[in-house]
């Protein structure tokens, strides 16, 4: 063949040792491309982007990946849409991207879903016109930042607040 490199063949993610530098080759495979990271506070993380498999499992924009490294096969929540952005707060998964729907239910372009496993929080509705590119929490709110100028009725350039519980602007 054409070769340019021979090595492990990791997918579109990759650990990387904090103390050594070093990559870590035991992480699951990913089909795809992974635009965020989360950690999950129990030494595993999730994963989001443009994804259709991790670790050889199905897998639809989202992922949990446990503590060993093995993929959740419990949380199989399926996002249509791209996700750009992942906060963790509690037991409450944010998500932000190109999102029309989680778990089949409409959603624009945000979503939040139990951590735990995958079920989508239908109190939290924010409706964005535009991509979430960034999601943050603090102090009971969820913040936004994307190609957005309007949010549920509220006009907001690119950056824009909602309840953390209700997803009030």
């Amino acid at each position: 063949g054409n070769f340019t490199t021979v090595g492990t063949r990791l997918g579109a993610a990759l650990g990387v040792d904090l103390t050594s530098g070093t990559r870590m080759d035991d992480q699951p495979q990913t089909a795809g491309i992974v635009y965020a990271i989360e950690p999950d506070g129990n030494g595993g993380y999730f994963i989001g982007g443009r994804i259709t498999s991790v670790g050889g499992l199905p897998r639809s924009n989202v992922a949990h990946i446990n503590a060993d490294l093995g993929v959740d096969p419990h949380w199989a929540t399926s996002v249509t849409g791209v996700v750009r952005a992942l906060k963790l707060v509690g037991n409450t998964l944010y998500l932000g991207g190109d999102i029309s729907s989680v778990n089949g239910s409409p959603r624009s372009f945000a979503a939040a879903v139990d951590a735990r496993d995958g079920t989508l929080i239908t109190s939290w509705q924010p409706s964005f016109d535009g991509t979430v590119y960034a999601i943050d929490h603090m102090a009971g709110a969820v913040f936004a930042g994307g190609a957005f100028t309007n949010v549920s009725g509220a006009i907001r350039n690119h950056a824009a607040s909602v309840d953390a519980t209700s997803g009030v602007v």
